[in-house]
C-alpha cells in the first residue's frame, strides 16, 4: 500500500483495481469517472496522456497539492464528460487555458468536450500572456481563481 498525503493505510497505486483506490470513483462498468485528491501532498507534473487513460473522466480535483509544470490543456480538452476541474492551490502549475475554454475548436467535434464546465478553479493570473516563469494560469473561463 502506497502512502498518500496524511494517510498510511489507504489503497492507492497498489495491485488492487483502481476503483478501490482512495480518491477514485468509478461507474458501474468499473471505469474511472472522478479523481478527487485535494490536499494530499501530491508532487510532480500532470501526465499529458490523461486523455488516453481517463476518457470517461467527469471530475478532476487535484487542488492544494504540490503539482508543477504545464497543465496539459490539450489532453484535458479531449475529455468529453469533464465538468469539474480544480487545480487551485498548486503554485507550480502554469499554462494558457484559452483554447481549453473555447473547447479547442481545432479538434474534430468527436474529440471535444461535449459538456460545458460546471466548475473550473485554478491559480489565475488574469492576463493573456502566461509563461512558465509566472507559475500561474491564463484562464478566461475559470469559475473561480485562487
Amino acid at each position: 500500500v502506497k502512502v498518500i498525503g496524511h494517510c498510511s493505510s489507504v489503497r492507492f497505486l497498489d495491485a488492487s483495481h483502481e476503483c478501490d483506490w482512495f480518491g477514485v470513483t468509478c461507474n458501474v462498468d468499473k471505469v474511472v469517472t472522478e479523481i478527487s485528491l485535494p490536499d494530499n501532498n501530491l508532487r510532480g507534473e500532470i501526465p499529458s496522456d490523461v486523455y488516453e487513460t481517463l476518457k470517461e473522466l467527469e471530475a478532476l480535483e487535484l487542488n492544494d497539492n504540490n503539482l508543477v509544470g504545464d497543465i496539459p490543456f490539450d489532453a484535458l480538452s479531449r475529455l468529453a464528460n469533464l465538468g469539474t476541474l480544480n487545480m487551485g492551490g498548486n503554485d507550480g502549475l502554469y499554462g494558457n487555458a484559452t483554447e481549453f475554454c473555447n473547447n479547442d475548436t481545432t479538434l474534430p467535434s468527436e474529440d471535444r468536450r461535449s459538456l460545458p464546465l460546471v466548475s473550473f478553479v485554478t491559480d489565475c493570473d488574469g492576463d493573456d500572456d502566461s509563461s512558465s516563469s509566472s507559475s500561474s494560469v491564463t484562464c478566461p473561463c475559470c469559475t473561480r481563481c485562487t
